[in-house]
């Protein structure tokens, strides 16, 4: 298979149907343009379950001040 890739680009060979190979382009994912890109890649499933815990922590947080704010008014 000769197959070329450009500079931002990767080939990825793809298992298909027995005794076939599919080549794949693969370029990554960016945001931004010049000097503000950056590189855009997926979570590992340490990462989601920190940010999930974060965030959980963060609403469980607000929903208890707001909470004990209505306690605190209701009960003047």
């Amino acid at each position: 298979m000769a197959a070329s890739a450009t500079a931002g680009e990767a080939q990825v060979a793809v298992p298909s149907a027995p005794a076939r190979v599919v080549a794949v382009k693969d370029s990554p994912k960016v945001i931004g343009s010049g000097d503000d890109e950056v590189g855009v890649r997926r979570l590992s499933s340490e990462e989601k379950a920190r940010r999930r815990f974060r965030k959980s922590l963060i609403l469980w947080t607000i929903c208890l001040l707001v909470l004990i704010a209505v306690f605190y008014f209701f009960t003047r």
